[in-house]
């Protein structure tokens, strides 16, 4: 018999922060918590920046698939956890994360504004639960 791995929700949300006048760092989000997007200035495009780790270990999370809902825009994390999805227009979007082996998260209202690169800061993702059906195995021939 295989061990079970917990099984926990991660469905976050993204508010609109008023009045950033500077970059501190992004905050870290517990699916019960409620994110704020931080931005910063840029001359190129418009980006939605994140960072992404194991709910448990802190660890940063490589080949985690970002998309935004919707669209067909997206990235993957590198090996430090971090991605950015680029060319975002302007407006609220939603964000998907999806990696093999954890639950997938959902950030909603995360707003991208012009000319603007939209940090959301760190997502935790959470250890799915796997089932598997049972194997019988026979030495010889079948019947």
């Amino acid at each position: 018999m295989l061990p079970t791995r917990s099984y926990l929700s991660a469905c976050l949300s993204a508010v609109l922060l008023v009045g950033c006048a500077s970059t501190p760092p992004a905050p870290t989000y517990q699916a019960t918590q409620v994110p704020q997007c931080q931005w910063e200035s840029t001359n190129g495009p418009e980006r939605i920046r994140v960072r992404i780790q194991d709910a448990k270990t802190k660890k940063p999370l490589a080949s985690v698939a970002v998309g935004v809902d919707s669209t067909i825009l997206g990235a993957m994390s590198n090996s430090d956890g971090l991605a950015s999805v680029n060319d975002v227009p302007p407006g609220e979007h939603a964000l998907t994360t999806k990696l093999l082996g954890y639950r997938d998260a959902h950030l909603t209202r995360v707003v991208v504004r012009e000319g603007f690169i939209t940090d959301v800061g760190t997502i935790l993702l959470y250890v799915a639960e796997i089932h598997l059906d049972r194997i019988d195995l026979y030495d010889g021939p079948s019947h």
